[in-house]
């Protein structure tokens, strides 16, 4: 698994669970979809794959705070047995009545996620189970599960928080995935990666960027990078004021500021002092101002978080 994905996972699973159906909805979602159910003379056992050992703690953590059980450990493998596997299971919903028979529910059961919180959980655990993000060939996050029933539910959950999701198979697998940069920024926000979320935002710039300044020729490369890397901060910056505030927020002359950045990202001081008509030192000026209420906000944000 790419460093992305990892720390995007590691951060999910620092920010903690708080409400005991939520913690319900996130452990029915890791079980679904990185367990696998054995039967046997000795009656059932569960097997969870579990990537980090974050997720093996917060996992046993939940047997053992729910059902009193401390699943044993082997590798990446969680196993979960004895006689009380059958109720768990249909605790968390994965099993289910169909007619007089006790058969896998197909799907989602809509009673695990009627609140939007638990909603979000589920696709929580969903990810850790079995989703991967990446940004080396472009922006992509997906969920690779086994019916198509799991995979139509979960696509509905994104869509209902306004993500875009499609489904594919591959390899007798159903992916759930999404592929923009919006997308896959809206899906790690639900998830709470805000980390993950800002690396997104700055590599859609740094990209946006090198696009640009690739359709430029005899140009001091020095000076480009110099360039480029003031003006991912300064775009950021005011992404930041812009999703907080909203740019209507600042005077006229900081809002044609900032949008005279975003729209020329890869102008020099000398170019949008041209472009505005004004100093050198008065762009340089704006830009800082706009860097420091960036710094307040995120400060402010960080000490309400």
């Amino acid at each position: 698994m790419n460093n992305y994905s990892v720390s995007a996972k590691n951060e999910i699973l620092r920010n903690g669970i708080q409400n005991d159906c939520c913690r319900l909805a996130f452990l029915s979602a890791v079980v679904h979809t990185a367990g696998s159910v054995f039967f046997s003379t000795d009656g059932l056992r569960v097997e969870i794959l579990c990537e980090s050992e974050s997720l093996k703690e917060t996992v046993g953590e939940i047997f053992a705070e729910f059902y009193g059980i401390a699943p044993t450990v082997s590798g990446k493998h969680l196993t979960v047995s004895g006689e009380y596997v059958t109720e768990i299971l249909y605790d968390l919903m994965i099993f289910g009545m169909i007619g007089e028979e006790t058969a896998v529910v197909p799907g989602i059961a809509d009673t695990l996620i009627e609140e939007d919180h638990c909603k979000a959980h589920y696709v929580k655990g969903a990810f850790l189970g079995s989703g991967s993000v990446s940004l080396k060939t472009g922006y992509h996050l997906e969920f690779t599960l086994s019916s198509v029933d799991m995979a139509n539910d979960l696509s509905a959950i994104l869509n209902y928080f306004g993500i875009n999701s499609k489904i594919i198979t591959h390899n007798g697998k159903y992916v759930v995935y999404v592929k923009d940069n919006v997308s896959v920024s809206d899906c790690l926000a639900l998830m709470g990666a805000k980390s993950a979320v800002f690396a997104l935002n700055n590599e859609v710039v740094l990209r946006d960027i090198r696009k640009q300044s690739n359709r430029i020729n005899n140009c001091d490369y020095a000076n480009i990078n110099k360039t480029v890397n003031a003006s991912v901060r300064q775009i950021l910056d005011i992404r930041i004021i812009e999703k907080k505030l909203g740019l209507n927020s600042l005077n006229p002359k900081l809002r044609e500021m900032a949008i005279a950045r975003t729209d020329n990202p890869d102008a020099t001081f000398a170019d949008l002092a041209s472009l505005l008509g004004i100093p050198k030192s008065t762009v340089k000026n704006r830009l800082n101002k706009l860097s420091e209420i960036a710094s307040q906000l995120k400060e402010k944000g960080e000490n309400n978080g």
